[in-house]
Formats: C-alpha cells, sequence, structure tokens
C-alpha cells in the first residue's frame, strides 16, 4: 500500500494560496482517478483507490502546514505503510514557478510542513514532489509570499504545472521513484 498526501492549509481562505498547491494536486488527481476523499479522519480527507495492481490512500491535509507530521503519521500507521511508500507533494520556494522535482528522501529544505513530517514521523525516507512557486519578490517575507494566491500571469504555467505533476504521480505509482525521476527531474 502506498499514501500520497498533498501538503496545506484547511479553509477556504488558502485554498488558491501558493502553499496550498500539493493540496490542489491531491484534488485533481481525485477528480481525474474519480477517487472520492469521503474519509475525514487523522488530520486529512482521505480515499482509497487502486491502479493496477498498487493499492494507495490519497490525502489532503486538514491541518495547518506546522502541524502535518501528525495527519501523516497517523495515516501511515492506521495503514501500515512505510516511509519509502509515502510521496508527499509540497510546494517549493526554491524551484521556479513550473518546475517540479521528485526525491526518494532528503531534508525539509526550509519548509515547515516537511519538517513537521520529519520530525514526528522520525524518518527523512519518504519520498516527495516538489512543486516550484518562485522566490518572493525582494522586501517580502517568505510566509506572507506563500500565503498569497497566484498572479493572474501565473494562473497557466501554474495549470500546466498541476497537470504535470498530476501525471508524475500516477507514474510514480506504476513505475517508482527512479523511474519518475528519470522520466520528469
Amino acid at each position: 500500500m502506498k499514501l500520497i498526501f498533498g501538503l496545506g492549509n484547511p479553509g477556504e481562505a488558502y485554498n488558491k494560496t501558493r502553499h496550498n498547491l500539493g493540496a490542489r494536486v491531491i484534488s485533481e488527481i481525485s477528480r481525474q482517478l474519480a477517487i472520492k476523499l469521503s474519509h475525514t479522519s487523522r488530520g486529512a480527507e482521505w480515499g482509497r483507490g487502486s491502479r493496477k495492481e498498487t493499492v494507495f490512500i490519497l490525502a489532503r491535509s486538514r491541518m495547518f502546514m506546522n502541524l502535518s507530521g501528525r495527519s501523516v503519521a497517523a495515516l501511515a500507521y492506521y495503514f501500515r505503510i512505510p516511509p519509502e511508500n509515502i510521496l508527499i507533494v509540497v510546494d517549493d520556494l526554491n524551484l521556479p514557478l513550473g518546475a517540479l522535482r521528485f526525491r526518494a528522501r532528503g531534508s525539509a529544505g526550509g519548509h515547515n510542513g516537511l519538517k513537521s513530517i520529519i520530525e514526528i514521523m522520525d524518518s527523512q525516507d519518504f519520498n516527495r514532489l516538489r512543486l516550484g512557486i518562485n522566490q518572493p519578490p525582494m522586501g517580502m517575507k517568505a510566509e506572507d509570499f506563500v500565503l498569497q494566491p497566484f498572479r493572474r500571469e501565473e494562473r497557466l504555467p501554474v495549470n500546466n504545472l498541476v497537470e504535470k505533476a498530476v501525471q508524475g504521480v500516477i507514474h510514480w505509482l506504476d513505475n517508482g521513484i527512479e523511474s519518475v525521476r528519470a522520466e520528469y527531474n
């Protein structure tokens, strides 16, 4: 079994912000694969799906970013999913808008959601899909920047990024991390 988890903040006010890009990808996977996120427990909205011979849980956070680890760990523990079978979908200030990068493991890279997951799970050995949102403009704090919606001229590149991310996640499900890294990074 695998877990695909999109990070974001709960509530309508955050839906279209940069920080909710991971949750947005999960919503699009849910739509494309017809997986209803009908369960709300363990700090997440989630649903169960299968593809080929792989059963997976598709989830997006209902907790604030800094508490994401609680939700990821609770789902992983409940379904007995080891870290290497988890894919976290997350925004990344260090990648240009529209870029994506799959990683097999690594540090939090300054991201509070990833930091929370690493601390609570006591592991860095989970997969992640980082989605580029750009650096904040000069003089703007990162925490303010990530809570802003994308500007009008950014919407097409973001929509393209979401679609590419969905296809990448499906590729990961079917072929694993090394294959998706070779194909998408």
